[in-house]
């Protein structure tokens, strides 16, 4: 039986039951290719049970599960270069493709669906803001569209559908001032 408790929704979605950190890490096995050995798969597993072992309730339990979670934490980012704290809200079947210089902000949201590849920084735009942080939108698997900027060409899926950032539009970085392709 379900209870009000259990149940996830937003404005945009239907209720659905909350999954376990058994049925979120098999989840992303899969979506990861059913191999383990994947380091994106690893960063994602350290993630869930992170936010998982902040469900224990007596303090005195969560302290061995923390230092547990603490030290692979750091092997995940050591190692593989994915900096990705527990307090980031991931969505369902995120892939992480590559290892290598990725960085998520602790208050980043990432949608159902988001592939994040190699050399990826999500973190807070302006100093004064420090917890305005990038909201990635939900993706549609099996509907994989491809959305080409005219002027630099920068590919973007339509998992960042709801995502505003773009090379040619972020305030620190001028735009190409290419010529459209089109």
């Amino acid at each position: 039986m379900v209870t009000e408790s259990n149940l996830i929704a937003t404005e945009n979605q239907v209720e659905t039951p909350a999954l376990g950190l058994w049925q979120q890490i098999k989840e992303d096995w899969i979506a990861h290719g059913r191999d383990w050995t994947k380091p994106g798969f690893r960063a994602v597993a350290v993630q869930r049970f992170g936010v998982w072992r902040m469900q224990v309730e007596p303090k005195l339990l969560r302290a061995p599960l923390s230092i547990l979670y603490r030290s692979l934490y750091r092997k995940v980012r050591n190692t593989y270069g994915i900096d990705l704290p527990y307090t980031v809200k991931l969505g369902r079947r995120v892939i992480i493709e590559h290892e290598g210089c990725i960085i998520v902000h602790g208050h980043c949201t990432l949608g159902d669906d988001c592939i994040i590849r190699q050399g990826v920084t999500l973190g807070n735009r302006y100093l004064e803001k420090p917890l305005e942080s990038p909201q990635l939108g939900e993706g549609q698997p099996g509907r994989r569209r491809k959305y080409r900027c005219k002027c630099c060409r920068f590919i973007r899926h339509s998992c960042w559908s709801n995502c505003r950032w773009h090379p040619c539009q972020n305030s620190q970085i001028p735009p190409c001032g290419k010529q459209s392709l089109n």
